[in-house]
């Protein structure tokens, strides 16, 4: 099994980062994927990879603005992620984002400690997520 668990505070609204975090329908600003095909609304989707591999998405919990969780599978692994948003002031969040994963095959969980480093992974998130809310703040002005 392996565990990343990631705590950060952005300077940003809440509802700005849950809204982007949420909405499945735009992705563009990720560049770790190259699409998500809405399977059920809210509660079902599929991301692609920009090297093709697809996971399965199934949200197990929605709390506006507090609480975003789901399943993950993909031929390689099964997995959780929780996500806990804590608004701090309108214009700071604390973000704590745990992600949890059972590698399916013994030795690419040996491999998988080198070429998926899901603390990197967790750091690139939010630096997108983080380009994403100085872009919309700059079209906004």
């Amino acid at each position: 099994m392996r565990k990343s668990i990631f705590e950060t505070i952005i300077r940003s609204n809440i509802k700005n980062i849950w809204k982007i975090i949420t909405d499945n329908e735009h992705y563009s600003w990720r560049s770790d994927i190259l699409e998500i095909k809405i399977i059920e609304p809210h509660h079902k989707f599929i991301e692609v990879s920009k090297n093709g591999i697809q996971t399965v998405f199934t949200i197990t919990a929605i709390k506006p603005y507090s609480l975003y969780e789901f399943n993950m599978e993909n031929k390689y692994f099964r997995g959780h992620w929780i996500g806990h948003f804590h608004e701090l002031s309108e214009k700071e969040t604390k973000i704590l984002f745990t992600e949890i994963l059972n590698i399916k095959n013994p030795i690419m969980e040996i491999l998988s400690y080198i070429c998926m480093n899901l603390k990197t992974m967790q750091k690139k998130y939010i630096a997108d997520l983080i380009k994403e809310l100085e872009k919309q703040k700059v079209s906004s002005t």
